[in-house]
């Protein structure tokens, strides 16, 4: 008996053991003395020195993560990737600066918020831009290799003086963007290739919108700023080659009715540049690039997608034939539909089934051999009673002797 609850006891230990391991606490793989968190939800710095790293959710109170400090990472030279939950909202100045190794970044949708030179000697090599207000100045500015895909997410409204100094050689503006300041891009490409900038919004205005400013201020006064540049006089461009050398030749893709078209045309051609008129569908399809490969909504992320450009996205959206996107990312009808599904859900539920099962089970047994043991003790103290009253022993009553009288 006692063997069996020992066996009972040590199942209950291990199922339970495992019923914890099914359910990890971030706690468990954090060593918390690397982050230093300032109790409001900012993470103020990271001192580890993990290659892979994910920024914790919640801090070790369980307070949500939702902002990144200012120079919270900045010359960490081991890490080579970062995620940065959804939930954060807003990224300090210089967070990810001199960060020479950080080839990887995944930002969430929930972004809003970045700082001037975020990435900037950063190794950034391709980076998708959550829906910010703003990009700002030196947002990415290359270090040992330069950045060559860059996807920007519908919701961005400002693109800043200095944003990029990379090598790509595509870039689609959505529609969403209402002021882009004409050297937004310092490009390292060759002379060779050619600068593709797609403007889908007709009423995005373009010019010197900021200058060495960071984001004191707000989104009319800049399209004021953009509408009283002379872009003429001052011979303003969008795209600058940065090491002063003749540079690829420039095409800014729009609407013949854009605001693009007349700065474009006026000096865009003496720096080896023109303006290429996109027709309605070619815009649509450009910002449909855009959204399928842009940052999804955490609500949009398992839906099934099936997009021209091979690439999964959380909205349910067929891309267009012989189409190819912002970022050398060629769209076609050799589509590829991927469903992503999380059964994480229900993989709770059903342990947790199982595991009720499971328990309800032990307890029964516990309780039935509990009582089955019960029984057998009352049954054995019958038997010994009756045991005692048949072999207690008969006293027998001593027999007397008659007297024996003498004859005479």
């Amino acid at each position: 008996m006692k063997k069996l609850l020992a066996t009972i006891i040590t199942a209950i230990l291990l199922f339970s053991t495992c019923i914890i391991a099914a359910f990890p606490t971030q706690a468990e793989d954090i060593n918390w003395d690397d982050w230093i968190f300032d109790g409001q939800g900012e993470l103020v710095a990271y001192y580890g020195t993990e290659a892979n790293v994910v920024i914790p959710s919640e801090d070790q109170d369980g307070v949500p993560t939702v902002s990144i400090g200012d120079a919270a990472f900045e010359n960490n030279l081991d890490i080579t990737s970062v995620v940065v939950p959804e939930g954060v909202t807003k990224i300090g100045s210089s967070c990810f600066h001199a960060c020479s190794n950080l080839s990887e970044v995944s930002l969430p949708y929930s972004l809003r918020d970045v700082g001037m030179r975020t990435f900037r000697y950063a190794g950034i090599t391709s980076i998708v831009v959550p829906p910010v207000k703003r990009i700002p100045m030196d947002f990415i500015v290359a270090a040992n290799v330069s950045c060559t895909d860059v996807i920007l997410t519908p919701g961005v409204e400002e693109i800043h003086s200095a944003a990029f100094y990379a090598s790509f050689t595509e870039i689609v503006i959505p529609k969403s963007v209402l002021a882009v300041d004409w050297g937004f891009y310092m490009t390292f490409a060759s002379k060779d290739d050619d600068v593709d900038v797609y403007m889908l919004n007709p009423e995005t205005v373009l010019g010197r919108v900021v200058v060495g400013r960071e984001a004191g201020i707000g989104t009319q006064r800049l399209i004021e700023e953009a509408k009283t540049y002379d872009v003429y006089t001052e011979g303003a461009q969008i795209v600058y080659n940065h090491t002063g050398s003749i540079g690829p030749r420039i095409k800014i893709h729009a609407l013949r009715e854009s605001t693009a078209k007349p700065h474009t045309d006026r000096f865009l051609k003496s720096r080896n540049g023109f303006f290429v008129e996109m027709t309605e569908e070619e815009v649509a399809e450009k910002e449909n690039f855009c959204k399928e490969n842009g940052v999804q909504k955490p609500s949009d992320t398992n839906k099934p997608t099936t997009s021209g450009s091979d690439t999964t996205s959380g909205d349910n959206t067929t891309g267009g034939d012989n189409t190819t996107g912002g970022n050398n990312t060629t769209g076609g009808s050799n589509t590829t539909t991927t469903v992503t599904t999380d059964n994480s859900g229900l993989i709770i539920i059903i342990v947790a089934v199982f595991g009720g099962i499971f328990l309800l089970i032990v307890i029964g047994l516990v309780v039935a051999l509990v009582i089955i043991n019960s029984k057998k003790k009352k049954k054995k103290a019958k038997k010994l009673a009756k045991a005692e009253v048949v072999e207690a022993p008969v006293e027998e009553a001593p027999i007397e002797e008659a007297p024996v009288e003498d004859e005479e």
